[in-house]
């Protein structure tokens, strides 16, 4: 028997490092739910909640779990879903439920999946409440399927209880597709390879995110292999994407990962979250964006970073106004652009604002589309990076000033989403009120708004970055006339990777995998995912077995295809 931590949209492995999934001999997989409990909830109720987080995952690929009913519990040979109330399931009064996935070491292939949910936990049907039952269940089947947790904030494979779990986000969607591929024309995939120091040495264990130019939203992530190469696979084509890497601490990584170092900088400190961007002085602080507009692409060397860049220009005129920063000069071609700002602890403090510039008075409109109704779409985005704060944004155009409302967006799976997304028209007659100058004042967590710091920036304790920076991204949209918009007109780049300007001058490559040491006392307590109870100081209920207000998987594996079952 063997025992391994999972973690992310990377998937759930054996120790050879094959990603744990169900037979593609079947597309439909039988889960039976018992929806018996010892705290008065509804037995249809439970049933209803169960049905709607299996079915979340459901049409994204080419599986499909169906919902049975039962009363057993412990049955050989079904997959099940039920509550229980020992705890030797648990490891610990903190977690909420486990999933135990059995499955062959040779191939990776599932032969039996349990989902337990802890009956002494207090669990709400309110899909607005961080104690939603199907938050619960929705991650569980997402482990169910061979997914483990992902660092991406407000994903369902998130690795912390948080709001909004119940319904999944394209992270786990990108997963999903990734473990079961349907061939679908329409879907990509971004791969790349990261590396540091001169010798361009291989990093083993960097967290890649691929941010959406066209919805600001993160579309998929990934973590470096031993050999530095990720990929990202179910990324919508026709796309373009701004590539994010940051270090992971090792003790949040599967035991495939153990050894993963971060330590490559002067005086063995860690490289920081940063942005890919082509090599030479005028491209920094511009992020590369990627297109997609193929099956595959892949980036090339993408360098780690010992500082976040952003463009020395932006830098000269900071806090200058009017604004003298204009972004589309600096766009190699196309319409808008990308770059990263930042404040200080001073100016956060102070809510000293950020002015930046969009002239679009010199653009030839019908070159770029004949639509009476274009807009520029401005994406502000600090939250998916944990930069803690909140970006309060301001647009000036011709005789128009408009504050940018609402602040805060709770989302309808009860998510708080932060960021900015605005589209402004645009003037096809009077070119003077295509000027915009935006100002950004940053906001520490004002008083009197019902939301935590954690409800933003879960786990924000451990995850949260030592700067506040932001990414702006401007692009060109028509109205289409029923409510969607379409891009019309972006930023265009070359894709140039990072071969001639690695960083992290102290970066080494490791050679092979070297497992942390598990006690077998350890070993024997395998017991699927645990989603912890952060509690409402955010740290859960202690370490004892799990990470601090974070979940763990135990996946427990057969090198032989007989098998019993585990109780």
């Amino acid at each position: 028997m063997f025992t391994s931590k999972t973690f992310a949209y990377v998937h759930s492995q054996t120790s050879a490092g094959i990603a744990v999934h169900w037979s593609s001999r079947s597309t439909t997989v039988d889960i039976f739910v018992n929806s018996q409990n010892t705290q008065g909830l509804a037995g249809a109720l439970v049933q209803s909640i169960a049905e709607n987080s299996i079915g979340e995952w459901n049409n994204r690929s080419n599986i499909t779990l169906r919902k049975n009913v039962t009363t057993g519990s412990g049955q050989d040979q079904l997959n099940e879903l039920y509550f229980s109330s020992d705890q030797s399931f648990f490891n610990g009064s903190s977690v909420l439920a486990v999933t135990n996935v059995l499955f062959l070491q040779a191939s990776g292939e599932i032969v039996n999946a349990d989902i337990i949910v802890n009956a002494t936990r207090f669990f709400s049907v309110d899909p607005m409440d961080e104690y939603y039952l199907g938050n619960v269940l929705t991650h569980e089947a997402g482990h169910f399927l061979g997914l483990a947790h992902s660092p991406v904030s407000g994903s369902t494979m998130f690795y912390a209880a948080i709001k909004g779990q119940h319904e999944v986000s394209y992270d786990d969607i990108a997963g999903i597709y990734d473990t079961y591929p349907t061939g679908d024309p329409a879907k990509g995939t971004i791969s790349g390879t990261m590396v540091g120091g001169k010798s361009l040495a291989k990093v083993f264990g960097a967290h890649v995110q691929a941010l959406s130019v066209k919805t600001g939203k993160v579309m998929g992530s990934s973590i470096s292999e031993i050999d530095g190469k990720f990929s990202i696979g179910g990324l919508p084509q026709n796309d373009q994407y701004i590539i994010y890497s940051s270090p992971v601490d090792p003790e949040n990584l599967p035991d495939n990962y153990a050894n993963v170092r971060s330590d490559f900088c002067e005086a063995s400190k860690k490289y920081r979250g940063s942005f890919f961007q082509s090599c030479g002085a005028s491209t920094e602080g511009f992020p590369l964006a990627v297109k997609l507009n193929s099956s595959a692409v892949n980036a090339g060397s993408i360098t780690i970073r010992c500082g976040l860049d952003v463009p020395p220009e932006y830098f000269q005129t900071k806090n200058i106004t009017p604004a003298q920063f204009n972004v589309n000069a600096y766009t190699p071609s196309g319409v808008g652009g990308t770059f990263v700002g930042y404040f200080s602890s001073a100016e956060l403090a102070a809510g000293t604002p950020d002015y930046f510039e969009l002239d679009l008075s010199g653009v030839d409109w019908n070159t770029v589309s004949t639509s009476p109704s274009l807009y520029l779409e401005l994406k502000i985005a600090n939250q998916p990076f944990y930069s803690a704060f909140k970006a309060h944004v301001n647009v000036k155009y011709g005789a128009i000033n408009y504050d940018v409302t609402p602040d805060y967006v709770r989302e309808a799976d009860g998510w708080v989403n932060i960021d900015t997304f605005e589209r402004i028209p645009i003037n096809r007659a009077l070119s003077s009120d295509n000027v915009f100058e935006i100002k950004i004042t940053p906001e520490d967590l004002p008083a009197g708004i019902p939301y935590l710091k954690d409800d933003l920036f879960p786990a924000s304790s451990t995850l949260q970055d030592s700067l506040y920076f932001y990414l702006v991204t401007a692009s060109i949209v028509k109205d289409n006339g029923d409510g969607t918009y379409t891009q019309v007109a972006s930023k265009n780049d070359l894709l140039s990777d990072n071969r001639s300007c690695p960083d992290a001058a102290n970066t080494y490559a490791l050679t092979n995998y070297s497992a942390r040491g598990i006690a077998n006392s350890e070993r024997d307590k395998g017991g699927g995912c645990g989603t912890v109870d952060m509690g409402e100081d955010g740290k859960g209920g202690g370490p004892g077995g799990f990470m601090v207000g974070l979940i763990l998987s135990f996946i427990i594996s057969y090198a032989s295809s007989r098998y019993s079952k585990m109780v």
